[in-house]
């Protein structure tokens, strides 16, 4: 689909509107025109043939078309900026329906502020070409036609003057129109860049510090600003030179008008009334033709930025899926699955065929870059697979209403997010949860006490991704926020590594007493994490190698020994 076939199906939708705006923005311009009419019945039968009887009536028909004017263009211009907001409201949201939809290899190849340049620029650019420009440039339109019938009507001969100067007016516009537009998209892109290496300077502070990279950074910073002002005074001295060529054209004509009308006022061939109505009319003739120029120039422009915000809406999304589910989870089935993370790496999972039991504590184990934590992200759907499939009930996964099974699952990751908010906000995630609850969930993971040792207990502020926490908190907090959604399968990914031994049982014995009974998927490399699994898999190279009980495993299984004997070294090494 075309750009503008894009933007003739969203005027479509609000067609009325447009029907009602455009036409209240023409009789607004043909009101405003009329304003200036009513000066030439006041000059030539008020004042030069001394009807001065119809002085009052005059006086009041001028001031009902300027309140009228005034009315209109406050009703008018409210009116655009509540629907320029509408479709501002419904671009973002339409836009973050998309993107918490499309796969997470996007978000590891998209920079934040290449979004964040879509929800601010090119959305409030596209909201106010549709809600405001697209309805103005007609209205400039109409005020054109309305001009040039009242200048052809009254001096045709000042027509022919207007439309022999015009387009030269319009050729310097032609001229610097596009090199203002290659820089002002060059000064776009690298304040974009900027705000992304800002971005990335904030999120690594404490690395740019550990390194005393502050000086590089100061440099790097003092490059992009020089490049954005350097492109900012090339668009000045643009600017400057169009001025310096359209200014005094634009007068030029003006002073051409006036001798000619002046000239006609002499030789009594035009009425004094009129001599001032058509110069203000040849002047704003000028300027409308101009605007209504650069209004239709400008709609390639325009559509550039349309094009910028369908190519990161219209990414590729994870099909949503159609299908209910309304009763308890039976079975979990992972056939003959394949994963890959590019088309040019290799497959991280190989032909993996599984029945996960349901109702129990299932752990996968193995060395680092196995797939553990890759079966856990395709269960939640972070990924989808490249060959074979899951199955839930005996259906396709990807068929699964995925609104309700994020509803049925949960998942902590060994580095979790924690929102710039409150304690309490970031466990409860906008739930109705009881501060008892909070509490109660935070004793059993043993970190109450340690959130009732801050000044202001769970109504602290963590900071940007919970700065002020360390690795273990954040992570219980993380696993408090799942375990009070109560999901029916809860996967945890690294969840406890950040935890010294002692804490991690005392926290796993808590979790294996509230999720008795209901599925528990654990991925660790820390064996004792899983030694009370119901049931263990052993990954190697992407396959399931072994399987069984930690105590069947460590007599009969030869690859988790290796396992077994790798930590113990690793402990060793580590006292």
């Amino acid at each position: 689909m075309s750009n503008g076939r894009w933007v003739w199906q969203r005027i479509l939708k609000v067609k009325w509107y447009y029907v009602f705006i455009i036409t209240s923005l023409a009789v607004e311009a043909a009101i405003h025109l009329s304003a200036i009419g009513v000066q030439k019945i006041v000059i030539d039968h008020v004042f030069v043939r001394g009807m001065y009887g119809q002085l009052p009536i005059v006086l009041g028909l001028f001031a009902a078309v300027v309140i009228l004017d005034s009315v209109l263009f406050t009703f008018i211009r409210t009116t655009m900026f509540r629907n320029k907001s509408r479709i501002r409201y419904q671009l973002i949201a339409e836009w973050m329906e998309r993107f918490y939809r499309i796969p997470i290899k996007q978000y590891r190849n998209a920079k934040n502020a290449n979004n964040l340049q879509v929800l601010t620029k090119e959305v409030e650019s596209i909201s106010g070409l549709l809600g405001q420009r697209l309805p103005e440039g007609v209205q400039t339109i109409v005020k054109t036609l309305l001009l040039l019938i009242a200048i052809g009507l009254a001096s045709p001969y000042v027509l022919l003057i207007v439309a022999f100067l015009s387009p030269v007016y319009i050729g310097l516009g032609n001229h610097f129109g596009p090199r203002l537009k290659r820089v002002a998209k060059e000064k776009s892109e690298l304040r974009s860049m900027l705000l992304g290496r800002m971005e990335e300077g904030v999120s690594a502070a404490r690395e740019i510090a550990a390194f005393n990279g502050q000086i590089e950074e100061t440099k790097r910073y003092h490059r992009m600003f020089r490049h954005i002002y350097e492109k900012a005074i090339e668009e000045s001295g643009l600017t400057n030179k169009q001025a310096v060529w359209t200014g005094p054209l634009k007068w030029g004509a003006n002073l051409i008008v006036l001798a000619f009308l002046g000239h006609g006022v002499f030789r009594g061939t035009i009425s004094l009334g009129t001599f001032v109505i058509v110069y203000q009319f040849a002047s704003q003739l000028i300027d409308s033709i101009n605007g209504a120029y650069g209004f239709i120039v400008g709609l390639s422009g325009s559509f550039a930025t349309v094009e910028r915000y369908r190519e990161a809406a219209d990414i590729e999304a994870i099909d949503p899926g159609r299908r209910k589910l309304k009763e308890a989870i039976r079975s979990v089935e992972l056939e003959s699955v394949e994963f890959r993370y590019g088309d040019e790496t290799p497959p991280v999972l190989r032909d993996l065929t599984v029945s996960l039991p349901i109702g129990k504590k299932i752990a996968f184990v193995g060395a680092s870059g196995s797939g553990k934590s890759t079966i856990a992200q395709l269960l939640v759907r972070f990924y989808e697979p490249t060959g074979g499939r899951l199955q839930v009930n005996g259906a396709p996964l990807d068929q699964i209403d995925r609104e309700q099974w994020a509803n049925r699952t949960g998942i902590v990751l060994q580095e979790p997010y924690l929102f710039p908010d409150t304690i309490r906000s970031n466990i409860a995630f906008g739930r109705n949860v009881t501060d008892e609850a909070i509490a109660d969930m935070c004793r059993k993971l043993l970190i109450h006490d340690v959130i009732m040792s801050f000044p202001k207990g769970y109504d602290t502020d963590v900071g940007e991704r919970g700065i002020i926490l360390s690795g273990g908190q954040r992570q219980r907090i993380a696993i408090a926020r799942s375990l009070l959604a109560n999901p029916d399968i809860l996967l945890l990914d690294e969840a406890t590594s950040a935890l010294d031994a002692e804490t991690e049982r005392e926290v796993q014995q808590h979790i294996d007493g509230m999720r008795r009974g209901r599925t528990t998927i654990v991925v660790a490399h820390r064996l004792s994490t899983v030694e009370n699994a119901d049931i263990l898999y052993v990954l190697d190279h992407g396959a399931i190698v072994e399987q069984g009980t930690y105590g069947e495993l460590s007599v009969n299984g030869p690859v988790f020994k290796r396992l077994l004997h790798a930590l113990e070294q690793k402990e060793e090494k580590a006292r």
